[in-house]
């Protein structure tokens, strides 16, 4: 490893983070080795992911960290990370295989946007279009590349050459409330979400869409176990958070666990809990609801579920 000085360096663009300013360092300076950049700067993308590193960076950019930190996640205990004031769970969160763009953006200033490493954001609110993960010439863009613009297999393509897919309107409603809050766009307002932090909103809407979807179920299930992709789990969920109808999905659940109690051999059944009256939904809402992760913001969202319990005579 060198001492890190580049001839060539660049200024930090709007939303682009320490891993994304990394990238387009190589490109300006003509680096085309993911191996060789980490050589020549002593710094790797996983690193920068997770905010290690960024004095050493700030000096290669002849400039303060806080230039490019409004943009930056930051690693913080228990596998969760921090941007822009919001916590977000580090491993599901954040996604850090692929690399995605829009193409749109790209084609304005080819500089990576931070928001497009979160897992649950898959379009791009200000064009409309949804986010890809291919290049041009039909690769998959990876941390690997050393261009922004490209796949580290491709030499004349470009991402801003890929043809915009229009995103679902529900879609980029529900996108553009997530990046409100982190300062991307206008702030759109969900009274029943707004109060938790992201990474608990996220995962309610997961977990409420997953019960739309999958309905009563027993045993242990998860958000991505119905065979429907991710981003239509958290579009219904988001829906009904939005639309106030949470308290109808359970009565909805909690009619087709009394279909399963119908008598069939005339023994006796146990009464029901919250676990088992709502089937997986149940059991996953109680553990949560008293483990060290329960947000006082989210108790709005458990009231709705002990109440419609209590209506029914379910206990706790």
């Amino acid at each position: 490893m060198n001492d890190g000085r580049l001839p060539l360096w660049v200024v930090p663009a709007k939303d682009e983070p320490a891993h994304g300013i990394l990238l387009r360092l190589a490109e300006r300076n003509g680096i085309q080795n993911i191996r060789f950049l980490s050589y020549m700067t002593g710094l790797r993308v996983s690193q920068l992911r997770g905010g290690k590193g960024i004095d050493r960076l700030a000096r290669i950019l002849r400039c303060e960290p806080d230039a490019f930190m409004h943009s930056t996640f930051v690693c913080e205990t228990r596998g969760f990370a921090s941007v822009r004031g919001e916590r977000l769970n580090f491993i599901s969160d954040l996604d850090q295989t692929k690399r995605r763009a829009c193409p749109r953006c790209i084609a304005k200033s080819a500089h990576h946007r931070f928001w497009w490493d979160l897992s649950f954001v898959t379009t791009c609110p200000e064009h409309a279009i949804n986010l890809v993960d291919v290049c041009s010439c039909g690769g998959t863009l990876s941390w690997k590349d050393v261009s922004i613009r490209k796949c580290c297999q491709c030499h004349v393509g470009s991402v801003s050459d890929i043809p915009a897919s229009p995103a679902d309107s529900a879609v980029l409603a529900m996108d553009r409330w997530t990046l409100g809050r982190l300062g991307v766009g206008r702030r759109v307002s969900v009274p029943a979400l707004d109060r938790m932090s992201m990474t608990t909103a996220i995962k309610i809407v997961q977990h409420v869409g997953a019960l739309e979807i999958g309905g009563y179920r027993i045993g242990q299930q998860r958000p991505d176990g119905f065979d429907v992709p991710m981003n239509e789990v958290r579009l219904a969920g988001f829906k009904i958070m939005q639309q106030g109808r949470l308290d109808e999905i359970l009565d909805k659940t909690h009619n087709c666990y009394l279909e399963t109690r119908k008598p069939r051999s005339g023994k006796s059944k146990m009464s029901p809990t919250v676990r088992t009256a709502y089937g997986w939904f149940g059991a996953w809402f109680k553990v949560w609801h008293r483990s060290k992760f329960f947000e006082e913001s989210s108790a709005p969202f458990a009231n709705i579920i002990l109440a419609n319990a209590a209506r029914k005579s379910i206990p706790y």
